[in-house]
C-alpha cells in the first residue's frame, strides 16, 4: 500500500501558543537544516512567519538566508518585522548558496519592490555591494529590464549623495547604461540617461 501524503492545514493561533511555551525550541532546524520560521516562509505561510518573528525574542536568524527568502517571495511585512525585531539581522548578508547577493540584490534582479522598498529602509543597506559576478543591485535590475526598481535604487542612490556610483560595472565591465542597452531596453536607457530619480 502506498504512502499517502496528508496535507495538515493549522490554525495561525498555534504557533504563537507554541512558541510562548519556554519548552518548546523555535529555533530547531530538521535534519536538511531548516528552521520553522524558514520552513513558514519558503511555504508562503506568512501569517505564520509574522507570528514566529514578533513571538519569539531569541529566534536564531543568522546564517538562515531569511532575507534572502523574503526578498525572494517580495514579501516587505515580514522583511520589515524582522529589521524591527531582531537588529542583529545582517540586512547585508550575503546568500549562502554562492551566489553571493544580499537581499536587496535578490530583490533587484526579480523586479520585487515592496521588498526592496523595506529593505531600504535600513540604514545600514550597502548599495554598492556586489555579488560573485560583480552585479551590484543597480546592474541587476537594469539588466532584467526593471525599470521601476531602477527608480527606486536611484531615487536612494542620489538621496544619500552616491549618484557616481551608477556607473559601477560588473567583472567584465559592463555597467547599468551598456547592460540595458545589450539587452534593448530603451526605457531603462531612457530613465539612466535623463531622469534623476
Amino acid at each position: 500500500m502506498p504512502h499517502v501524503k496528508r496535507s495538515i492545514h493549522l490554525s495561525p493561533y498555534i504557533p504563537q501558543a507554541l512558541v510562548l511555551d519556554p519548552r518548546i525550541d523555535a529555533n530547531k532546524c530538521n535534519r536538511a537544516g531548516i528552521s520553522p520560521l524558514k520552513a513558514a516562509l519558503i511555504h508562503n505561510h506568512t501569517k505564520i512567519a509574522l507570528y514566529l518573528l514578533q513571538e519569539t525574542s531569541n529566534l536564531a536568524v543568522s546564517n538562515q538566508s531569511l532575507l534572502h527568502i523574503a526578498a525572494a517571495k517580495d514579501d516587505a511585512e515580514v522583511i520589515a518585522i524582522m529589521l524591527e525585531n531582531h537588529p542583529a539581522m545582517d540586512v547585508n548578508e550575503r546568500d549562502p548558496l554562492g551566489t553571493g547577493q544580499t537581499a536587496i540584490m535578490v530583490a533587484s534582479e526579480h523586479g520585487h519592490f515592496k521588498a526592496a522598498e523595506a529593505l531600504l529602509k535600513s540604514r545600514d543597506i550597502d548599495l554598492f555591494a556586489k555579488d560573485q559576478e560583480g552585479y551590484p543591485a543597480l546592474l541587476l535590475a537594469a539588466t532584467n529590464g526593471h525599470r521601476r526598481m531602477l527608480r527606486l535604487l536611484k531615487r536612494h542612490l542620489n538621496k544619500n549623495k552616491s549618484f557616481s556610483k551608477q556607473n559601477a560595472s560588473n567583472n567584465s565591465g559592463w555597467s547599468p547604461l551598456a547592460e540595458a542597452t545589450l539587452y534593448g531596453r530603451t526605457e531603462l536607457v531612457m530613465e539612466l540617461l535623463y531622469c534623476n530619480g
